[in-house]
């Protein structure tokens, strides 16, 4: 008796997912680019069809509507920067470098993530007025970056001009945080989210009080 062949439907699957994640990606491109040009009531999900070259269809398969779209958002942008602060404990210059350099790199990085996702950012910050849980995840993963970052300098803290170190390292990211996202929501000047003079900024006022 012959023997069976053996039946393609694995490698179809495995086409068939990579196809989606594919689809997935270039529609949730799309929309963080759309929604940082225009807002994210002003978009529909036929401009993000549109600019992901993808079928209105497929968008609603894979997200069920624009809201699913937005939490899609949030989670890779959540899994992302989870990342990045895991990554910490492999940054060498942590232990290395003055301390002032660690915070110009720290707020370099801040900002470049906030630049990147500005209209994510700007639109969970709005609708955390009216829904405070939008912006749970987000103030979770600056608490966690603070206990990180504490925990990786250890020793280092005592560097620190300020009689409770860890506490002060907390505030100074917490100042650069609320002031990237004052910006960000309510751009008052006179410096604005991509001025390069933002960066020097914060850094200063980081480190002078933190005493670097």
């Amino acid at each position: 008796m012959p023997e069976p062949l053996s039946s393609p439907a694995p490698a179809m699957r495995r086409a068939s997912q990579a196809r989606a994640r594919d689809k997935q990606e270039k529609l949730l491109g799309a929309a963080l680019t759309l929604v940082a040009e225009r807002g994210f009531e002003d978009v529909k999900m036929s401009d993000i069809t549109a600019r992901a070259d993808c079928a209105v269809g497929t968008a609603y398969y894979l997200f069920g509507n624009k809201e699913g779209l937005f939490r899609a958002l949030k989670e890779r942008f959540t899994e992302e920067m989870n990342a990045k602060i895991d990554a910490l404990g492999e940054r060498t210059e942590l232990a290395r470098a003055p301390l002032a350099e660690v915070m110009a790199e720290i707020v370099r990085g801040i900002l470049a993530d906030l630049r990147a996702n500005e209209g994510l950012l700007r639109a969970a910050l709005a609708r955390s007025a009216n829904a405070p849980d939008e912006w749970l995840s987000f103030r979770d993963l600056v608490q966690r970056l603070q206990h990180r970052l504490a925990g990786e300098l250890g020793p280092r803290l005592k560097e620190i001009a300020h009689p409770d170190p860890r506490l002060a390292l907390g505030f100074a990211l917490q100042l650069i945080f609320s002031t990237a996202a004052n910006t960000l929501l309510n751009d008052p000047g006179p410096l604005h989210l991509h001025d390069s003079a933002l960066e020097r900024e914060l850094t200063r006022m980081a480190c002078a009080y933190l005493g670097l």
